[in-house]
């Protein structure tokens, strides 16, 4: 059984953008406890699986391939800041996706394509975002939390030239993640 999800990467550029941001508040709130993404595990969630098999995955990946071939690239905005499930109990800081009308329809259609043989749509909501730094203390996190939501973040604009299927494996420095499938949109 392995872990998995699809997501749209980020380019090297957006990374270094994002981490950048990132690191200056972890400079500013030391203190808070922070689990901070490294920049080359930062990516836009559009669907996870969780544990499947792996005639499961064969599954995932082929659907993959298949919406690739017919879904164009196209522009994502990171821009926006945000927590969940709140700044009186942070959790998760986020960056928000503007434009994201474009990924909510991937998502559709990954989520259509897979209930074809017998995957179940996702029950909660798509909200495009970008997780920047998990909690694990959110009372001490509390002013990071409103700094973090008082800022102003300059929006990152990029090409989404593809999608990729990951496996997501715990470690006790936080999760890591593989490649195990990637799918060229057309351009």
């Amino acid at each position: 059984m392995k872990r998995v999800f699809s997501a749209i990467e980020l380019p090297a550029d957006a990374r270094s953008t994002v981490e950048a941001y990132a690191r200056r508040l972890a400079e500013e709130y030391p203190e808070s406890k922070a689990k901070w993404l490294p920049a080359d595990r930062l990516h836009l969630t559009v669907r996870f699986f969780g544990n499947v098999d792996e005639r499961a995955l064969k599954v995932i990946n082929d659907a993959h391939k298949r919406l690739a071939a017919v879904h164009s690239r196209f522009r994502i905005a990171i821009d926006g800041t945000g927590v969940f499930p709140s700044a009186r109990r942070p959790k998760v800081l986020w960056l928000g996706v503007s434009g994201a009308e474009e990924l909510a329809g991937l998502k559709v259609q990954i989520d259509d394509e897979l209930a074809s043989v017998g995957f179940d749509h996702e029950a909660r909501g798509f909200r495009p975002h970008l997780t920047i730094a998990r909690l694990k203390d959110p009372p001490k996190a509390r002013e990071l939390a409103r700094r973090h939501l008082s800022q102003k973040f300059e929006p990152v604009v990029f090409s989404a030239a593809r999608i990729v299927v990951l496996e997501s494996v715990q470690k006790p420095t936080g999760p890591e993640y593989s490649l195990i499938e990637s799918a060229e949109l057309i351009a």
